[in-house]
């Protein structure tokens, strides 16, 4: 018992902290003075929530969807930019001279185009191009194994990575074998995987010797896998012929492999990755005979 005026001790404050977790748990409470945690039951606390106003939302997505239009609008800009200086032949350095044949739907022409682009795009015209090269001090490129109309897509690629509207219907066999000479692999893909698409008993022969011609895998086994199921089909064409004479009959055997349900004879020798492009090798063994002579 306390004196008359003698003051009273008041009791040291509690501090309490809330402890909650990320996972749906029994929030509890610290006592500082007890040392103690005390469980308190979820419906006697507030819950916090993390609330994003719908303002913020709507002000974001239109953020997100202007920036992926002005990505869009300056891919095609660009596109647009060297589309141009490609058909004008502004500033152009390289002059391609294209021999026309009887199957050809359009004359012999002539493309000016501009070699960094062209080295940049493709390891043959790097190739090509190159010091050691006549063409490099010529400037002048003359091509007799692509029809015209297929180098103008073939350059239309080069410089704005897309083909005409009904290029590859038209002339994807072409384009591929375009593609493979000038190791150009991202027009090979996509030529390859749309003459997959587009197999039928009038096409599956020619375009497996194509494949064949091309180290196209993908499609090959696809014109084998047709083939097999269209046997009576395709060999009633003329591209049948071609297969049975394509290296005295060894694409034929191997179909024939198939259909008996064999795997792919491993004895034919392709090239190693690490081994030089053949395309960008025989561009360089026949500038250097041009140079010689």
């Amino acid at each position: 018992m306390h004196g008359f005026g003698t003051p009273v001790a008041t009791p040291a404050p509690v501090a309490s902290f809330m402890f909650v977790g990320t996972r749906r748990t029994t929030p509890s409470i610290y006592h500082a003075s007890s040392d103690r945690f005390s469980s308190v039951h979820r419906s006697t606390l507030p819950r916090a929530q993390a609330r994003i106003e719908p303002s913020v939302v709507s002000a974001q997505t239109r953020v997100d969807t202007r920036l992926s239009k002005l990505l869009a609008d300056s891919t095609d800009t660009l596109k647009a930019d060297l589309s141009q200086m490609l058909t004008s032949g502004a500033d152009s350095d390289v002059t391609i001279s294209v021999q026309s044949d009887e199957s050809s739907s359009v004359g012999p022409r002539t493309f000016e185009a501009h070699s960094f682009i062209l080295k940049a795009r493709s390891p043959y015209f790097r190739a090509m191009l190159s010091v050691s090269m006549a063409e490099s001090s010529s400037r002048h490129i003359t091509e007799s194994e692509v029809r015209p109309e297929v180098m103008e897509e073939v350059l239309k690629y080069v410089y704005t990575g897309s083909l005409s509207e009904g290029a590859t219907a038209a002339m994807g066999e072409w384009l591929m074998l375009a593609a493979d000479k000038y190791c150009i692999c991202c027009l090979k893909q996509l030529c390859e995987a749309n003459l997959c698409q587009d197999l039928g008993a009038r096409n599956a022969a020619a375009r497996l010797v194509l494949s064949d011609q091309t180290n196209a895998d993908e499609l090959k086994e696809a014109c084998v896998a047709f083939i097999k199921e269209h046997a009576a089909e395709v060999m009633e064409t003329s591209g049948w012929s071609k297969v049975a004479s394509y290296q005295a009959g060894s694409l034929a055997l191997e179909v024939m492999r198939a259909m008996a349900g064999l795997s792919r004879s491993k004895n034919k020798k392709r090239p190693s990755p690490g081994s030089q492009d053949p395309a960008v090798s025989s561009s360089s063994q026949e500038a250097n005979s041009r140079a010689r002579r």
